[in-house]
């Protein structure tokens, strides 16, 4: 998969991820992603070599990081979870690619977008 090279430094790449939906009583798991997220939103690679979708901040409702989970296999996995367009979806990243100072990053870059999307309605 390919990310693009232009990103900012305070961006984040994990590999490994695997998406979780929530749509109408169903879950469906898709892994083997690849997750950028910085000052724009969330981009997912994969898991076919085309495809890619970006979410900005603006579409995530409720962004919120923290919540353990685990992957196939039982590997120990955080969760980023938000609503996008009324469904439930969670990133579950390997919490063997989160460093002290990729937590701060991402918590940083979950406050910015919580600030410019204001106080709920």
């Amino acid at each position: 998969m390919s990310v693009p090279d232009q990103r900012p430094s305070s961006a984040l790449v994990f590999d490994g991820v695997t998406l979780v939906l929530a749509t109408d009583g169903t879950t469906t798991a898709v892994p083997g992603l690849r997750m950028v997220v910085d000052a724009q939103g969330v981009t997912t690679y994969g898991p076919e070599p085309a495809s890619v979708r970006a979410v900005p901040w603006s579409l995530l409702a409720g962004p919120r990081f923290g919540e353990p989970g685990s992957l196939a296999g039982g590997v120990p996995a955080f969760g980023l979870t938000a609503v996008v367009a009324g469904r439930a979806v969670r990133w579950l990243v390997p919490a063997t690619q989160l460093s002290a100072d990729g937590v701060a990053t991402l918590n940083h870059l979950l406050r910015a977008a919580t600030a410019a999307a204001g106080p709920p309605a």
